[in-house]
C-alpha cells in the first residue's frame, strides 16, 4: 500500500515538522500546500517530492524531487508520476 506522507519544515532558527498520514485511496484529502510529499512503497522505495500536485482526472500524484531505491542507496532526482 502507498502511503503518503506529508511534512512541513519550519524557517529560522528553530525547526518543527509536522506529518500527516494519508492511505492512496484519499488523495483527494492530501494538503496541496504543502512543500514535501513523502511517498513510501510496498515494495520498500521512497519518492520525496519537492514540487508536486495531484493529478484527479489521471488519479495520480505528479511532481520532481527525489527517488530512493531499496536499501536507500543513491537517490536520484527525477520528474515522477505516481499512481495509488
Amino acid at each position: 500500500m502507498l502511503a503518503l506522507a506529508v511534512a512541513f519544515a519550519g524557517c529560522g532558527e528553530s525547526r518543527a515538522y509536522q506529518a500527516k498520514f494519508t492511505p492512496p485511496t484519499a488523495m483527494n484529502h492530501v494538503d496541496e500546500t504543502a512543500p514535501i510529499l513523502k511517498c513510501h512503497m510496498r515494495d520498500g522505495r521512497v519518492f520525496v517530492l519537492e514540487a508536486w500536485h495531484v493529478d484527479e482526472e489521471a488519479d495520480e500524484v505528479r511532481g520532481m524531487g527525489l527517488r530512493v531505491a531499496l536499501g536507500r542507496a543513491g537517490p536520484t532526482r527525477a520528474a515522477l508520476r505516481l499512481l495509488p
